[in-house]
């Protein structure tokens, strides 16, 4: 009897392990590389780092693509350069993605030939980390979002979109979105959109979504805009979050900029650094085209315009830096603690734009917000008894103290000895008082 029940229990004991944890239990890793066999290899075979596919959408069958059938599995690619596009895939779960994973980033250089998006997100919950999107020899945007929840492109390198043709006509796009919500674009360097021709309607990132994070990204030599909101047909371009990006080298083919928001509303842009090397007396900073958007902590220089919402009512406009460029402003503009003159940036010519000491935009009263707390950076806000200007917070040093008091050995007497301190502080700090 007790050794029934011993086994009855472990065998309860097992189904609710399987019932808490199917992820863990269910995920599996599949291999590519470009020395592998999609008809040798089966799909068993292919979980062996030794016995690879030979494309990834031979591996990518393999997961399946009923509904979450990806999630919290893993299709790692080994280095090399694969012509394929990707418009079919495995979904995760809102609690375990599916992701397409380079084994070393930038090694994975995906670049076909043809007409046809090289990622064409269909579905949800998945993560591509890592790879080179080369849009050389394709005439199509180099990643598409469809309307799709929870899509990260992370890490990645996308470069070499293309144009079509004539200006206007035949633009593409480096990322394209109509209609997806919860993607996370983060931490990907988007360059060369659209030189082929003077074309302004070639950007980095056209984003027609919504509930979206675009977020620690490098962007720079883009025929139009370096980022814009925009769409003409999607349903709502909401809620979205664009911080921490640095753009540069942008409006090469006309009138354009760094950040436009046209559409939607609730979106916020801040610790942004967004710059052109020479002066573009085609190029803004930013502009806000709709209602209730906000433009916080950014850092703009060397713009015929910095900031212009006078299309916009009730954008929220703080803390920012615009010096070469100015700002204009429209009707129920909530403007604050903006600064157009010089801020004493660090190194220009290398595009360093940290304050140095002594900046007027540093610790500057009334300038401190509660919807973040750090930096460009990530580093804490303030450091000082009020918030900085623009996208980076001046690290603060700590003070210079000196002791003086009898020297080291000396022998003293009587009831007491004399020790004293002096603290000098170090630029735009104060020192209240010294206790030792």
């Amino acid at each position: 009897m007790r050794c029934t029940r011993s086994i009855m229990h472990r065998i309860i004991l097992s189904c609710m392990v399987l019932l808490l944890f199917p992820a863990l239990i269910q995920a599996t890793t599949w291999y590519v590389a470009t020395t592998g066999d999609d008809v040798q290899n089966d799909c068993n075979e292919a979980q062996i780092i030794g016995t690879p596919k030979k494309t990834i959408n031979a591996a990518l069958a393999c997961v399946g693509f009923s509904a979450g059938a990806g999630a919290g599995d893993l299709v790692q690619v080994a280095s090399g350069t694969y012509t394929e596009t990707i418009g079919t895939w495995p979904s995760g779960s809102s609690s375990s993605q599916f992701v397409l994973k380079s084994a070393t980033q930038y090694g994975t250089i995906i670049r076909p030939t043809g007409s046809s998006q090289i990622l064409y997100f269909s579905s949800d919950y998945v993560t591509v980390d890592g790879f080179v999107i080369d849009g050389v020899n394709t005439d199509a945007n180099n990643v598409w979002f469809n309307p799709t929840t929870g899509v990260i492109l992370q890490n990645c390198e996308i470069k070499n979109t293309r144009t079509g043709g004539e200006p206007g006509i035949g633009s593409f796009q480096a990322i394209y979105s109509t209609n997806a919500t919860g993607a996370i674009i983060r931490n990907n360097l988007i360059h060369d959109v659209g030189t082929s021709f003077s074309n302004h309607a070639s950007h980095g990132i056209y984003w027609g979504s919504f509930n979206s994070t675009i977020e620690g990204n490098t962007i720079h030599t883009i025929s139009g805009w370096g980022m814009q909101i925009y769409s003409s047909s999607a349903s709502n371009l909401n809620n979205n979050i664009i911080g921490g990006n640095r753009i540069y080298n942008y409006s090469k083919g006309g009138s354009a900029g760094g950040i436009y928001i046209g559409n939607g509303t609730n979106n916020t842009a801040y610790n942004n650094v967004i710059y052109e090397p020479t002066f573009n007396a085609s190029a803004y900073c930013f502009i806000i085209a709709d209602s209730g958007n906000k433009v916080w902590n950014n850092t703009c220089y060397n713009n015929a315009v910095g900031i212009d919402t006078s299309n916009a009512s009730s954008a929220e406009v703080r803390n920012n830096i615009a010096y070469i460029g100015g700002v204009n402003f429209g009707g129920g503009t909530v403007f604050s603690n903006n600064f157009t003159s010089d801020p004493i940036f660090v190194n220009i010519s290398a595009g360093d734009f940290h304050l140095q000491s002594g900046s007027p935009a540093i610790n500057v009263p009334g300038a401190t917000l509660t919807a973040f707390v750090t930096d460009f950076d990530g580093v804490s806000r303030p450091q000082g008894a009020n918030w900085d200007l623009g996208a980076y917070e001046k690290v603060l040093s700590s003070p210079t103290v000196t002791m003086t008091g009898p020297g080291n050995g000396a022998t003293v007497s009587g009831p007491s000895v004399t020790v004293s301190a002096n603290a000098t502080p170090s630029a735009g700090t104060s020192i209240a008082g010294v206790q030792f």
